[in-house]
């Protein structure tokens, strides 16, 4: 038992009154009125004053009355669970909402979270009744409703864990307010035991918890600096025996603090490089690693930073590599000089994953198994049918360029049935109020364009064309790139596990200045990737994402597949078959092994979890709780609504109280007119 007010028991001393007054009453007497007491022999009787109490049930019963009054002004808080039986407010239905987001696993912290939740659930009363729940950026349901508080305890101990996904309140108190659907009592409340970090607000579009869910917020977050790798950009797909680039690391802390350390590169776990670090007041700076020798096929490496703070997960970064042979492009013309500017763009950098082969016709042989894709650069007639369908039956790539060379007759005859469109006429801007064409609609998120949306639109629209072939596209082509004046500028269309595209105007600059143009070289290399089939990957995935499973294995390969994530442990579906979407859960290395090839996906934390600014109470409060159902925000008066419940015993003491004194009022004037009154005899 507690008490609220236990100063009250100072007015303890008030028991005192009763026995002092026991102690120091006399015996009342009635005088008689008597005729002569003349004949009556005197004799002398001494009066002693009474020093011993004789009426021990009365004065048993002041106290008491006393002792109850005293009581239930210094309010006791009963924990029995027998006594809600009793109380005089209803029975809750609580959701006990615990974040375990990266943040929450830094030293302390989530053993103060912890706490906090087994402190809600010992506070239950009998017929109150619980669920338990995690949140991050998305949220686990524990326990169905119950009134055990036991099992809730046993599940708390052990399926609670943090995680290293980031936090998201809006998702987390959207479910918990759904899990109301199924609860038993009027009398709502969700518990959130948070750190309030403040990159988990995010946008809430309106949305707030219900009026009449009460939202009691238990803050057990803590303000230290964390030092984190904030970026770091390594190619995943890599064409030379050494990594091209130096490796370049961005480090910070939150809140910005001075910091120094050592950042070290590991590869295939053994350490490559080390490099010193120094960030001043503002808590940000950069590290230059050197590159690194490759091996064939996949290789695992990862940056440590040292020293490591509370929340160690973000001091690393772990990355994969894989070290890939060029993809062969044959271009075949009539004339090696229409090329150059399509074989430079292609062979530009020292990372390149195009080798260019200059080709003449007439072709004599297309393997699919040496080349990926084969470019016609203004020729006046296509090969043979019987020479490209196997090509692009086996996936192979085709990419038609249409100029002044080509004849519309000899590509309608041969490859009607393949081309994106027929060739209809030649057509050049020669107007007087417009001189050439540009290249302005366009599908944006196609993955050609994808690098030219936003503010890199104006760098494709500033090419001029000055001559083009007006075509008509077939039923199963698609139109990527349109010109101003509405006429097809590149289409594409899929032949069994191949693509074909279709450019309507030159390569070089017989047509347009296209070539000289900063677009071009990225243009060209994003559509022969795309033709190939190619899919990047990037080196390293984030905490959260998902990853089609599926397509990471080899083309026209099937069968059985494992992942094993970076615990050691075998990922399956929740009935044990294997998963085709991967979600992320940890950071490291997951490894797919399929038809005895194995391959690896990095995995890191976000660097938004790493950002350790809290929000205030009030404020989250303003975000997502109507002001009618928020609670005074200090832990002191949550812990008093809590108790609430368990102190209404006062008013039970009250009338217990009331009830002695009347007892002791009948008591005592039943005494007064009882035989052991004294009588006294006056004589007249």
């Amino acid at each position: 038992m507690q008490f609220l007010t236990p100063l009250f028991w100072i007015a303890g001393l008030t028991l005192t009154i009763p026995i002092l007054v026991h102690l120091v009453q006399r015996q009342t007497r009635n005088r008689i009125p008597f005729a002569s007491l003349m004949f009556v022999p005197r004799r002398t009787v001494r009066q002693l004053r009474r020093r011993k109490v004789e009426r021990w049930f009365l004065l048993l019963l002041r106290c008491l009355g006393l002792l109850l009054l005293i009581g239930a002004f210094s309010r006791p808080v009963l924990r029995a669970g027998w006594f809600d039986h009793f109380s005089s407010f209803s029975p809750a239905s609580t959701v006990i909402l615990l974040d375990n987001s990266m943040s929450m696993s830094r030293e302390g912290v989530w053993a103060r979270a912890v706490q906090a939740a087994r402190n809600r659930i010992a506070s239950m009363g009998e017929p109150d009744e619980a669920l338990l729940m995690l949140f991050s950026d998305s949220g686990e349901v524990l326990s169905q409703w119950t009134e055990n508080t036991a099992e809730l305890l046993q599940i708390l101990n052990t399926s609670a864990q943090p995680s290293f996904s980031t936090t998201s309140y809006l998702e987390g108190l959207k479910l918990a307010t759904q899990q109301f659907k199924g609860d038993r009592y009027p009398t709502r409340a969700i518990y959130l035991i948070t750190d309030l970090q403040r990159s988990g607000l995010g946008p809430t579009q309106g949305w707030k918890v219900l009026s009449e869910i009460q939202v009691d917020i238990e803050d057990v977050g803590q303000t230290d600096a964390n030092l984190f790798i904030e970026e770091s950009r390594l190619s995943h797909h890599v064409f030379s025996k050494r990594y091209p680039y130096p490796v370049l690391i961005q480090l910070a802390t939150d809140p910005p603090t001075p910091s120094q350390g050592d950042v070290q590169l590991f590869i295939e776990g053994q350490i490559v490089a080390r490099e010193h670090f120094s960030l001043g007041e503002e808590g940000r700076g950069q590290v230059t690693l050197p590159p690194f020798e490759l091996s064939e096929g996949i290789t695992r490496g990862k940056v440590v930073v040292n020293p490591t703070d509370g929340l160690a997960a973000d001091n690393t970064y772990h990355f994969v590599v894989d070290r890939k042979e060029p993809s062969l492009v044959q271009i075949l013309s009539n004339r090696d000089s229409r090329s150059l500017h399509l074989q430079t763009a292609l062979s530009t950098g020292e990372n390149g994953p195009f080798r260019i082969e200059l080709v003449q016709p007439p072709l004599t042989s297309l393997d699919v198994s040496r080349v990926q894709v084969l470019i016609l650069n203004d020729l006046r007639k296509p090969p043979a049918t019987a020479l490209v369908l196997p090509f692009l039956k086996a996936g192979g790539g085709l990419i038609v360029a249409a100029a002044s060379q080509t004849q519309e007759n000899s590509y309608a005859d041969r490859w009607e049935h393949f081309l994106p469109a027929k060739l209809t006429s030649k057509h050049f801007v020669r107007s007087r109020v417009k001189s050439f064409a540009a290249i302005t609609q366009a599908s944006w998120e196609h993955p050609i364009f994808s690098s030219f949306k936003d503010a890199q639109r104006s760098s494709v629209s500033a090419s001029q064309f000055f001559g083009y072939w007006n075509v008509i596209p077939s039923g199963q082509s698609n139109v990527v790139a349109r010109f101003d004046d509405g006429a097809p500028a590149l289409l594409e269309q899929e032949v069994e596990e191949g693509r074909v595209l279709l450019f309507t105007s030159s390569l070089d600059a017989s047509w347009s200045d296209f070539p000289v143009r900063p677009a071009y070289l990225p243009f060209w290399e994003e559509a022969v990737r795309y033709t190939s089939g190619f899919q990047p990957s990037p080196s390293a995935y984030r905490v959260g994402q998902a990853v089609d499973v599926v397509q990471r294995r080899e083309a026209g390969t099937s069968g059985a597949w494992n992942v094993i994530d970076p615990t050691g442990k075998r990922v399956t579906g929740l009935d044990g078959t294997q998963l085709e979407s991967l979600r992320l859960k940890f950071p490291g290395h997951y490894e797919i092994h399929h038809n005895k090839r194995t391959d690896w996906i990095a995995v890191n934390t976000d660097p938004s979890e790493s950002l350790l600014n809290r929000v205030p109470v009030d404020d989250f409060r303003a975000l997502f709780i109507p002001g009618e159902s928020a609670l005074a925000g200090t832990t002191d008066e949550l812990q008093a609504t809590v108790r609430d419940r368990q102190q209404a015993i006062w008013w039970i003491l009250l009338l217990a109280a009331a009830l002695v004194f009347l007892i002791e009022a009948w008591v005592a004037n039943w005494k007064r007119g009882g035989p052991e009154r004294g009588i006294s005899v006056e004589a007249r």
